[in-house]
This record gives structure tokens, C-alpha cells and sequence, in this order.
């Protein structure tokens, strides 16, 4: 089962449509498309001309100056985020005006090639991205050893993969960041002591996300044990509830994802599935990530309620 809250229209969440939540995979192919393409203009794979229509632009050259007024006209909206080192490099270059206009970068897209590709040979991107998502990319491996060790014990149960918004009346700021981790204990700890839960709450995986539009989001990955069954409302319950008592009320119509998918261990199509979805949703990462004193991208786990002897 997968949700989808409707966006809602107030002013104050307009510019939703200009920067995806971190699970947004659609938008994320343009933005990650963004970096692959900077990588094959560094290696010398992606050339300016299509060699099928050699007085054509290659297609995916093609898309990549597309994204430089993108990138021109948010760069201010980046300021604050860990950002890919290509991203980085690009936003050095594309931060002058006429970058902006996408008729210069069709009119001059030989010499921007060129100028892109000194700049990354010269500054061994590729090393600095390497390193850049390898936390992301262990990230991945630790969730997926997860997922196996509970669908291995247990043989089926039911997974959910969350993402909560934190999208108030009273709008969050900056120094508000440490109740977002309170708030979200508290919304452990609810799932933990319910009945709807009990003795089948494996460890939960947790963690708290900013997304280029500015808000705060909390990801969770629950695995809940035994034959199959629909837990999402009753998770989002429990959620909005935590946010209420915490003196937070989430705004009408905010919006969330919830996938919610049951697991067998005998159903290979449905552990790939899910064992693709943990890399989708990291995916963003290691393009763009958000920490500080109290937020951090990093999974985190919360012990659920099955008794040790059975985990």
C-alpha cells in the first residue's frame, strides 16, 4: 500500500513545487541526472555533439545545460547543505548571470563543456565524490543487513518506509531543531508501549532529513513481524498525536509517503523490491544532505518490543 497526502495550497507551501521532499524519485532523476552527466563530461564519455547527428546536441548534453539555470537560480536555496562535489564545482562556474539564460549556455556550449571539463579533471572531482558518498553508500549495505537479518528470523512480515514532513502551524526554526528528535522519542515510544504493536515492533530505523524546500522530514523504516497486515494509519495516528502533545500541530493537509509493502521470505520479486527501495531512498543523499548540532542523515535505531530470545 502507498499514500500520497494531497499538496496542500497554502502559501506558505507553494514553493513545494519548485524543490522535491527527499523522496521524491522522480525529481531526483533530474537532479541526480545532473551529476551523472557532470561525471561523463570529466571522464570524456559525454561528448557536445551527438555522433549520430553531428550538428546536433548529444541528448544528455544536452540535459545538462539545462540544468545550469536550475542550479543559477537556487543556489542561494543550496546554502546550508553538503552538497555533491559536482554540484560544488558547477555552482562556482554557474553562479554569474548569463547562466541563467539557457539561450547562452545552446549558444556557448562548446566552450562550457570544455570550461566544465578543465575544471573537474582539475580538481579530481570524481575522488572528492567517491568519498563524498561513501558514508551514504554504507548506509545502504547496514539497511539491507537489517531487512535480511529481521526477514531471515522472522520469515514474513510487514515493512513500512515513512516519510513525515514537519510541517506545523507554528512553523519550526532554526533553534527549534532540538525538539525534532524529542518529538520524534516520543513517537517511538508510543509504537512501542501500543497494543497494535506488541511483541511484533522489530528495531526501528530512524533518521531526520531537511529538504531543499526547507523542511524538516523524519524517515522511518518499521518492520513489523507476523502475517500481513495494514499498520500505516495507525502509525500516522500515533504520529500526529506525538506532534500534538509536544505542542506541535501538523498543518491540514501536509503532506507524506507511506509505502507499506508485506514480506515473505520466500518471495525473491518482493526482497528486491524493498532492497531497492532502501537504495532509493538514500539516493538524494549523495547528492545533497543536511546536518547539524541536532539533525543528523545518518539511520538511527530504536529497539522495538520482541523479545530478545526471538530477534
Amino acid at each position: 500500500m502507498m499514500h500520497y497526502a494531497a499538496i496542500p495550497q497554502a502559501q506558505a507551501l507553494q514553493q513545494i513545487q519548485f524543490f522535491p521532499f527527499t523522496l521524491d524519485t522522480q525529481a531526483h532523476y533530474f537532479l541526480s541526472q545532473s551529476v551523472r552527466n557532470a561525471s561523463r563530461i570529466e571522464n570524456g564519455k559525454l561528448l557536445v555533439r551527438d555522433k549520430r547527428a553531428p550538428k546536433c546536441l548529444d541528448q544528455d548534453y544536452r540535459a545538462f545545460l539545462n540544468f545550469l539555470p536550475w542550479l543559477n537560480h537556487q543556489r542561494i536555496a543550496l546554502h546550508g547543505f553538503q552538497l555533491n562535489p559536482y554540484w560544488k564545482a558547477m555552482i562556482d562556474t554557474v553562479g554569474f548571470s548569463h547562466y541563467g539564460n539557457l539561450n547562452y549556455s545552446f549558444a556557448n556550449a562548446d566552450a562550457i563543456h570544455e570550461r566544465f571539463k578543465l575544471k573537474f579533471v582539475k580538481r579530481r572531482i570524481a575522488l572528492e565524490n567517491s568519498t563524498f558518498i561513501a558514508p551514504i553508500t554504507e548506509q545502504i549495505k547496514t539497511q539491507k543487513a537489517v531487512f535480511k537479518r529481521c526477514l531471515d528470523k522472522h520469515k514474513q512480515m510487514n515493512c513500512l518506509l515513512l516519510e513525515l514532513p514537519c510541517i506545523f502551524t507554528n512553523p519550526l526554526q532554526f533553534h527549534d531543531e532540538v525538539k525534532l528528535s524529542k518529538i520524534t522519542r516520543k513517537w517511538r515510544e508510543r509504537l512501542h508501549k501500543s497494543e497494535e504493536l506488541s511483541s511484533k515492533l522489530y528495531d526501528v530505523q530512524w533518521r531526520i532529513v531537511k529538504s531543499l524546500n526547507g523542511f524538516y522530514v523524519i524517515h522511518a523504516m518499521i518492520y513489523v513481524i507476523g502475517d500481513e497486515a495494514q499498520y500505516s494509519d495507525f502509525i500516522l495516528q500515533k504520529w500526529r498525536r506525538a506532534c500534538f502533545k509536544n505542542g506541535y500541530d501538523l498543518m491540514q493537509g501536509s503532506p507524506y509517503q507511506v509505502l507499506e509493502k508485506y514480506c515473505y521470505f520466500a518471495d525473491s520479486d518482493m526482497r528486491s523490491f524493498w532492497r531497492l527501495q532502501i537504495e532509493l531512498c538514500n539516493e538524494s543523499l549523495k547528492i545533497y544532505r543536511y546536518a547539524s548540532e541536532h539533525i543528523s542523515y545518518l539511520w538511527q535505531t530504536y529497539i522495538g518490543n520482541i523479545l530478545i530470545n526471538s530477534k
